[in-house]
């Protein structure tokens, strides 16, 4: 599971998990890589944006996968656009400034 807790022991993780956070691995959406100042930023969209577009920004240690799924497809199914990110230094997003 991605989902940036490491070994997943602390009780935010372990709260996250009970919550079913984490359980999404992006296989629906476009991940994508964007590069700014020296850092990659992992980003995925999903959805159209027929009513609009969601950005998701997860607190400042967390994965995007911390994001329930069940949120992220009832908005994509409520015609939204999700952005969501991982923040440097989590996730898939690169650990130092290059």
């Amino acid at each position: 599971m991605k989902d940036g807790c490491g070994t997943g022991t602390s009780s935010r993780c372990l709260q996250l998990h009970a919550m079913g956070a984490g359980d999404d691995e992006m296989s629906d959406g476009n991940l994508r890589m964007v590069h700014t100042n020296g850092a990659e930023l992992a980003t995925e969209a999903r959805g159209e944006p027929k009513r609009g577009t969601i950005l998701l920004a997860m607190g400042a240690t967390a994965s995007m996968v911390w994001w329930p799924t069940s949120l992220v497809d009832a908005l994509v199914a409520g015609g939204y656009q999700i952005i969501r990110f991982d923040h440097r230094d989590t996730g898939q997003s690169t650990t130092n400034a290059l």
